[in-house]
């Protein structure tokens, strides 16, 4: 029987308790009789007391202080789960998702090929659109939840993945971390998966594994803080993991993106947003680079790293594309 240890960090910063009531109910229902499940909740320490009232669909919960990041939450419980639970697999979920009932019935399933990162089809909330089926890494380095069943993508997102723990171990050993804290909140995913990709790490997307996600739960749609954090993530991570090659390959498709979003923000928020994106990356350049020369020498074969990319700059929901520089 597998074991899978399910992972969820849950915030302040609104109240989600009824979605992350929703979550563990159904993990629980799609784990039994299929599997082991072991359920990790990380929470923040002013979490509310009615929060007790969902321990028991709990296995552990992991306390951390107001405002700490995904990035080392999810580090701090990831560790202790392949120290203590030794699971086959860490499944990664919002507490804003939850999974179908038969979930785990058709992860039993797949046994015919080597999964190191397993892709669910997830949709919007209750209805039939897409949220994410795969993430699609664009040349400029924007990226973007894959809204298409048809399309070949990359990467995937976090909102509901599973990994397995001999990835998550190989990872460990190569870098000395899981999520990279530097990244804080917001396209951490990518980054990770990313480095899991350019040393040999296997995708695979399986539709029959039906997950739901709310999506911008927490801080809301286009607000100040998500912007402002994939703003700068998307700099921070080209910097980080891109060879230097491919971002002068790229360079015209970088910056025509950059100008969207300075354009963007702008508009949105004033000068002030992206001035502050471009300055942190400034005082944060010798951190930035020495993540760098951490990481892409590990990459098996830098040359292939263009198999990371979508073939196109962006791509829109509808499906209208900008065509790669």
């Amino acid at each position: 029987m597998k074991k899978v240890c399910a992972i969820v960090c849950t915030t302040t910063v609104r109240d989600n308790s009824k979605l992350l009531t929703q979550c563990l109910s159904s993990l629980r229902a799609a784990a039994k009789n299929q599997l082991k499940l072991t359920i990790i909740v990380n929470v923040e320490s002013n979490t509310p007391h009615n929060f007790v009232k969902l321990a028991k669909a709990i296995d552990h919960i992991h306390t951390s202080p107001v405002g700490e990041n995904y990035t080392t939450r999810h580090n701090t419980s990831i560790e202790f789960s392949l120290r203590q639970v030794k699971p086959d697999f860490m499944l990664l979920i919002n507490d804003d998702s939850w999974v179908e009932k038969d979930f785990f019935a058709e992860l039993n399933k797949m046994t015919a090929h080597r999964s190191d990162i397993i892709v669910p089809k997830i949709l919007r909330g209750l209805g039939p659109d897409l949220d994410s089926y795969g993430v699609e890494y664009f040349r400029s380095g924007y990226t973007k939840n894959n809204v298409f069943l048809d399309l070949e993508t990359q990467l995937a997102s976090a909102s509901c993945v599973l990994i397995s723990s001999y990835l998550l171990r190989q990872i460990k050993k190569i870098y000395g971390f899981y999520f990279n804290e530097i990244l804080g909140w917001y396209i951490e995913d990518v980054e990770l998966f990313i480095r899991a990709k350019n040393t040999g790490a296997q995708f695979v997307k399986n539709q029959k594994l039906l997950a739901h996600h709310v999506g911008t739960s927490t801080w809301g749609k286009n607000t100040f803080f998500p912007v402002y954090q994939n703003t700068r993530n998307i700099l921070w991570v080209i910097i980080m993991t891109w060879p230097s090659h491919y971002i002068r390959r790229n360079i015209l498709n970088i910056l025509l993106v950059q100008l969207w979003v300075l354009g963007f923000t702008c508009f949105k928020f004033g000068p002030q947003l992206y001035a502050r994106a471009a300055i942190a990356t400034f005082h944060q350049r010798k951190k930035l680079l020495a993540q760098r020369a951490l990481i892409i020498p590990t990459y098996k074969k830098s040359e292939e790293f263009g198999e990371t990319f979508s073939d196109v700059s962006f791509r829109t929901k509808t499906g209208i594309v900008i065509p790669a520089g």
